[in-house]
């Protein structure tokens, strides 16, 4: 064989590699505007009732997008504006990310929730990913998000609290952060967490006011598995072919 037969079949390797990844990741991305009040309390993700341990007035339950469970799927969030303001007599400079104000966030585990902790900022907008069970128990392990709101890929747990902000790697700039979804996971709740001052259990949301919108991006991505499986498919169709041709030269 020429060596430009040889780099012929190797283009038409990589060429039908190409297309049989692009046929496994064809799932179009599925896209939903929601708009998440400041008076969504995080804790209230898979009960009926908004609560307030912490004192106050518990909200009202978070905005919830339905999934369906299944491995490989990954969320962006894009486009957001707006922002959240705990009481008007608090001097911050809200944003999606947050705003500074005193010790920042540090929110107990309530009613199967995770807490979430972040000592730079309050009402920045957070996301619990649930399956079709009421979250009781043991909550999973707190995210500390201090200095940490910069990465470029979270695997948040079911039932575990995590910061979403503007989903960009900077404040109003970079490129977009990636959620991978569990997958058992068949509902994401959007929120906020607050308390007294924004410190120990969760409560005091009737003096919150404000919303913020984003656009939820929902996507598939191809299993390694899969990819493994077009490539063995792949050489095993040109191994079948050279080998013919190796047969029909020897006859």
């Amino acid at each position: 064989m020429t060596s430009t037969n040889i780099c012929r079949k190797v283009a038409q390797t990589f060429a039908l590699i190409a297309l049989g990844l692009g046929v496994i990741n064809a799932k179009p991305a599925m896209a939903s505007q929601l708009t998440v009040s400041a008076q969504a309390n995080i804790y209230g993700a898979g009960h009926t009732t908004a609560p307030a341990p912490g004192g106050g007035i518990g909200g009202q339950l978070p905005t919830i997008f339905n999934l369906s469970a299944s491995a490989g799927q990954v969320i962006t969030f894009s486009n957001v504006s707006g922002a959240a303001y705990y009481a008007a007599q608090i001097p911050y400079n809200a944003k999606p990310d947050g705003g500074s104000f005193l010790l920042g966030t540090n929110i107990s585990s309530f009613g199967g929730i995770s807490g979430i902790r972040n000592d730079n900022a309050i009402a920045f907008l957070v996301g619990v990913f649930l399956s079709d069970n009421e979250p009781v128990g043991l909550a999973p392990s707190i995210l500390n998000f201090t200095n940490n709101t910069s990465f470029t890929e979270l695997t948040p747990q079911i039932n575990q609290t995590f910061f979403i902000g503007d989903g960009l790697t900077g404040t109003g700039s970079g490129s977009l952060q990636s959620f991978i979804v569990p997958e058992n996971a068949t509902r994401l709740a959007l929120g906020f967490a607050d308390g007294f001052s924004v410190q120990g259990l969760p409560g005091h949301y009737s003096d919150n006011y404000g919303s913020v919108t984003v656009e939820l991006n929902l996507k598939s991505v191809p299993e390694p598995s899969a990819i493994l499986g077009l490539l063995t498919t792949v050489g095993l169709g040109i191994a079948i072919k050279r080998k013919h041709r190796q047969g029909y030269a020897n006859n």
